[in-house]
């Protein structure tokens, strides 16, 4: 490991190579600034050569447990990838298009009578007008059939160590000519507290672009930008996302069911090179399978409230915190999330609670799954950093936790002075 300088006063970064004397990139977490710097010296400690070996082992569990699932992800029927072609060549936007009897097309026949239709819903909230003859955006995305591909599984993708090892791992198990969804939501947010303009450039849209480039470059990946405006969010969380939230109802379910609703809708543009905003192809995701990280901080250390327990009690007073974290994992977040997936039509899955992974990290001991004695962004989750680096995803194995509600600037939309066990009038005014 080395030390560097940014180039910026007072900000330094530090950085793993893995390997004597090769040089590393490293992001410093301030806004896009990064910091190049070589090892001089390189020693095989035995406490390095025992994160690197518990490392390899849990990648291989972690893997077989991403591929169970990869295996069994559903192709994408034609009717759905027919609804994602005619959302990205309309020019209003996905979900507002003419429709067209797919029977008025050959090869896109199937052999079913159900494919055959003068309308279908694009998702579970808007359905296609009625069939006007020669449109010719549909057109256009009928003929596109079987040009392109169609991913079979998405990711919701923050660029944080979680999400990164999991789009690195599905990449390993899925053939290589397959795509793969990378879902990054982002929430309204204005530029300063008394301006008119607002902008998506949200911490987790910075991350995700900048992990992105670590990833497989032989594979098509599709970085789908989701910007939400407040105006779409007061109107869908009151008349929609609070009742799929019921009968949870504090700050933090609102937040956290409002991100991944919006995130597994899957539907918002392509990122190209230097286009972080709203404004490119619009594109809507056909993976029936979406991956979520949760489970990795719970078992792993990763929230601050860890190292506060830590600090406070100890090794002791840790473990116990993780254990009654993991075990309420089910009745406090996974009805909620799995019911704001399921509303699109997507199958939630949860990888680092796969019975084999959770089993292995259970025998593990505590000290061999993280540090805290180490700094934030290095120490929490650590064991999973580390497979993060053999992966060769080392700007996502150095940026600090961040939940989904603060990457995504969702807490930010609402009160910030309301605390996340506080019940949410939000929530509650959908009853009126």
């Amino acid at each position: 490991t080395a030390t560097c300088s940014t180039g910026t006063p007072g900000l330094t970064a530090t950085c793993s190579t893995g390997a004597p004397g090769l040089t590393a990139t490293c992001f410093t977490g301030a806004l896009g600034l990064t910091a190049t710097c070589s090892t001089e010296h390189f020693s095989h400690t035995s406490d390095g050569m025992d994160w690197y070996s518990n490392a390899q082992a849990f990648l291989q569990v972690l893997q077989l447990a991403v591929k169970r699932r990869v295996d069994r992800a559903p192709v994408p029927s034609q009717v759905d990838a027919w609804h994602s072609l005619v959302d990205s060549h309309t020019d209003s936007g996905p979900g507002h298009v003419d429709s067209e009897p797919l029977h008025m097309y050959p090869h896109m026949e199937s052999g079913h009578s159900c494919v055959a239709q003068t309308s279908c819903h694009v998702d579970s909230h808007v359905v296609l007008g009625p069939s006007q003859s020669g449109s010719e955006p549909n057109r256009v995305a009928l003929e596109s059939y079987g040009r392109r591909g169609f991913a079979r599984v998405a990711i919701l993708y923050s660029g944080g160590v979680d999400s990164t090892v999991l789009a690195a791992l599905t990449d390993r198990c899925l053939d290589p000519n397959e795509e793969i969804d990378l879902i990054n939501v982002a929430f309204e947010q204005k530029c300063t507290p008394n301006s008119k303009q607002t902008s998506f450039d949200v911490p987790d849209r910075q991350s995700a672009i900048q992990s992105l480039k670590e990833l497989n470059p032989r594979r098509k990946w599709n970085l789908v930008l989701v910007d939400v405006t407040q105006e779409e969010l007061n109107h869908l969380r009151k008349d929609h996302i609070s009742h799929l939230v019921y009968p949870l109802c504090t700050v933090l379910d609102d937040s956290i069911g409002c991100a991944l609703w919006f995130a597994a809708r899957g539907r918002g543009v392509l990122y190209c090179h230097g286009n972080q905003t709203g404004v490119g192809t619009h594109y809507t995701s056909t993976a029936k399978t979406l991956f979520i990280g949760i489970g990795a901080d719970e078992q792993m250390g990763g929230y601050a409230r860890h190292r506060t327990k830590f600090r406070s009690e100890g090794w002791e007073g840790l473990m116990k915190e993780v254990e009654m974290e993991t075990k309420r994992l089910s009745r406090r977040n996974l009805g909620r999330d799995d019911r704001c997936v399921a509303d699109h039509r997507r199958d939630g899955q949860f990888p680092f609670l796969d019975e084999t992974v959770v089993d292995y990290l259970q025998r593990l001991p505590m000290t061999k799954k993280l540090d805290l004695t180490l700094p934030r962004g290095v120490g929490e989750k650590r064991l999973l950093r580390e497979v993060a680096r053999i992966l060769g995803c080392h700007v996502a194995a150095t940026l600090p936790k961040r939940a989904i509600q603060f990457g995504s600037r969702m807490a930010k939309s609402t009160n910030s002075r309301e605390l996340g066990s506080d019940v949410c009038d939000r929530l509650l005014a959908s009853d009126d």
